[in-house]
């Protein structure tokens, strides 16, 4: 969204823009709110919306957006927002945030952000190596990884003449790729990302050219997958280096998929994902689907969990099925593909929210109706059964015809009934009346 100046209907409402960014506002003299809403990472899961105690979001065209629309996927109703916070600490992609800060000390302390309620996690555990799988592996390129290995050229000089045979057990190997990062005569071939093979290496090459049989990568190897026999030149007397390093994840980018689970050979991942379910691909509405013309649901994926099939792939007694795939086991359940669907062929079903512990008080009710909404259970608005019904009196005003007014006339006469006509629509005009016509039964006769 490019930039604007800001209307004075705009400053009013407490709306502002910032690149990607709506920024919405709330200034009171103790308290003050912004709401920002990244457009550009928001996929349209509708998680925002369901949770809302106040209905003041409403989802966009999505199937539109999906296929290219350049909109932001949830409208707000600023009017309506009491600026709870509670789009910012459900959503999963972390699509909304809520600052708050002191408005009688403003500029003298930094903002604080609200924390998500979710309870959605990635880690690693001691058994991590590190290696370079769950980084090459990671769709959102959440994961870095630093190894503090040193190469091998740094321990040994490259000995000319030295001949052997390196042989890698493939059976052992889990390609991990340390032993190409410790030395060049060993190469990684990589492979494009599938959700239905994840791993991001297809092999592991030598270069038995280059290579002296130092034995280093054999002694490195964490699998025992390396063979090195060296048949000429002195064996050099040093060890391989503790493998040793550190891995970050982005939580920002982070979807809590489960790509670096899947691909990790030791068990190091443990991955809590927000939202456990199921996610239905409905055949009758999806029989019409073709992926290489929409791609509406691999675009707002936030897992990258849909893949296309081949049309032979898809027939099934003679008739053509359907055209996607989803690996449920990479899905969080999000709604973001039911949403995009132009043809309503998806279905997600939320049947648990991990949530952190919900806040005690007033509000308390709100959020585990919130939590309700999103497993299924419906929101709740708030209790509207006590309030006073406005009373709207219809005034029945007998038509006595027109057709003897001249029509010239006409214009003339209605005009002057109108305002008598809007005179009887009052109540208090009526009840008067009706006092009167009361009083004037009940005088005695005579």
């Amino acid at each position: 969204m490019e930039e604007r100046a800001l209307t004075i209907d705009d400053i009013e409402r407490g709306l502002d823009v910032a690149e990607n960014v709506l920024v919405y506002t709330q200034d009171t003299p103790l308290l003050k709110k912004r709401l920002l809403y990244d457009y550009k990472r928001c996929n349209g899961c509708g998680v925002c919306v369901e949770v809302c105690p106040t209905a003041a979001l409403e989802l966009g065209p999505m199937p539109e957006i999906a296929t290219g629309l350049d909109a932001p996927p949830i409208t707000w109703n600023i009017d309506k927002c009491t600026f709870c916070g509670m789009c910012a600490a459900f959503c999963p992609v972390n699509a909304i945030k809520m600052h708050t800060w002191d408005g009688e000390n403003e500029g003298q302390s930094e903002p604080e952000q609200a924390e998500s309620i979710l309870d959605m996690s990635v880690s690693m555990n001691e058994r991590c190596l590190p290696c370079l799988l769950c980084e090459k592996s990671c769709p959102n390129a959440a994961i870095t990884v630093k190894l503090n290995i040193p190469k091998k050229e740094k321990l040994v000089p490259f000995e000319k003449g030295a001949e052997g045979t390196i042989e890698i057990d493939r059976e052992k190997c889990t390609l991990c790729g340390l032993c190409a990062h410790f030395c060049d005569c060993l190469v990684m071939v990589e492979r494009e990302l599938d959700v239905n093979a994840p791993q991001p290496f297809d092999d592991v090459l030598v270069d038995e050219q280059g290579c002296d049989y130092c034995t280093l990568c054999a002694q490195l190897c964490p699998d025992d997958a390396i063979k090195v026999l060296r048949t000429k030149g002195d064996r050099i007397a040093v060890h391989a280096p503790a493998i040793e390093g550190r891995l970050e994840v982005d939580g920002e980018k982070c979807s809590r998929a489960g790509w670096c689970e899947a691909v990790c050979p030791y068990d190091a991942v443990e991955l809590v994902r927000p939202f456990e379910g199921t996610t239905k691909l409905l055949k009758g509405p999806l029989l019409r689907c073709d992926p290489t013309g929409c791609d509406a649901c691999f675009n707002v994926c936030p897992s990258d969990c849909f893949y296309a099939k081949a049309p032979e792939d898809t027939e099934h007694e003679g008739v053509e099925g359907i055209r996607i795939g989803v690996r449920s086991e990479y899905c969080i359940y999000c709604g973001a593909c039911e949403h995009a669907c132009p043809l309503g062929g998806i279905k997600v079903e939320r049947t648990k929210v991990h949530h952190r512990e919900l806040p005690e008080g007033v509000s308390r009710a709100q959020w585990e109706r919130a939590v309700d909404a999103l497993e299924g259970r419906g929101r709740g608005r708030p209790e509207l059964s006590k309030t006073i019904e406005r009373v709207v009196y219809e005034l029945s005003v007998p038509d006595y015809g027109t057709e003897a007014v001249p029509e010239k006339n006409l214009e003339k006469v209605k005009g002057t009934l109108s305002p008598l006509e809007e005179m009887l629509k009052k109540p208090s005009v009526r009840r008067r009346m009706e006092t009167l016509k009361d009083n004037q039964a009940n005088m005695p006769s005579g």
